[in-house]
């Protein structure tokens, strides 16, 4: 029991940095998420996520899941959050332009409150329950940073490794690039490319280099507009959401 109200169920999926339980508020009845980091990890990541959740709830926007509740005991972070449904990845779709529609309207947001999520892959876009169910919704934000600092654009420099998920990441970013808006951009098409094709590795992002005739044209438009972004400029998000929408 965390928080004297949230008993907490089974794990509903674990990674480097934390794990996530259901979990059931005593009080209400009411089903819930929660994410578990060790506190000797020592990153912190779980309480700067769950600060930026709390500035992005603020604006109300959807797609974005609701943070319930943050706390700590003398072993773990808790950050308890509305509960959703299926990934990207486990659910069927009818029409993948409108999945893409959906992760841009999403990253759009969140770069006009001058924020970079930074990997972005299916596992990380869920979909809503009950009511909900149609909203797709991003999530994990242990990676995401500011791209403004006081005013002034973050510089594009050399990483010493790699932030995001290899398969999913920006060409730039895997060539050790700093991330900015047009590589969570970048990252979307390889999204489209996964569920179109039912796989990706990093060596499909040379199809898109090359321009393979097999692909959809609507991504490989997609692909070189996010290529033809400079580190600092606004993407034209009207143009992606007609591409998306022509095709």
């Amino acid at each position: 029991m965390i928080g004297n109200k949230y008993k907490i169920g089974d794990i509903l999926g674990s990674g480097g940095y934390g794990t996530l339980f259901r979990a059931r508020n005593v009080r209400t009845n009411e089903e819930v998420a929660v994410k578990v980091e060790p506190i000797n990890n020592n990153t912190k990541l779980l309480k700067n996520e769950t600060k930026i959740y709390q500035y992005l709830n603020s604006f109300c926007q959807k797609g974005i899941p609701k943070v319930l509740w943050y706390g700590s005991d003398k072993v773990n972070y808790y950050m308890v959050m509305e509960l959703l449904g299926s990934s990207l990845k486990e659910v069927n779709y009818s029409t993948i332009q409108l999945i893409g529609i959906q992760i841009v309207n999403r990253l759009e947001f969140i770069h006009s409150k001058q924020l970079i999520h930074r990997d972005i892959k299916p596992d990380n876009f869920l979909f809503g329950n009950s009511k909900n169910e149609d909203i797709l919704y991003i999530i994990d934000f242990g990676f995401c940073k500011t791209y403004i600092n006081n005013g002034i654009h973050i510089q594009n420099k050399k990483r010493d490794h790699i932030i995001g998920t290899p398969n999913f990441i920006s060409i730039r970013v895997s060539e050790g690039q700093e991330p900015s808006r047009r590589d969570d951009l970048e990252s979307v098409v390889y999204i489209l490319y996964y569920l179109w094709n039912g796989h990706i590795s990093v060596n499909d992002k040379l199809l898109f280099l090359n321009k393979e005739q097999n692909i959809p044209s609507y991504m490989i438009q997609f692909f070189d507009y996010c290529r033809n972004l400079s580190f600092e400029e606004n993407p034209d998000y009207s143009y992606l959401y007609n591409l998306l929408q022509k095709s």
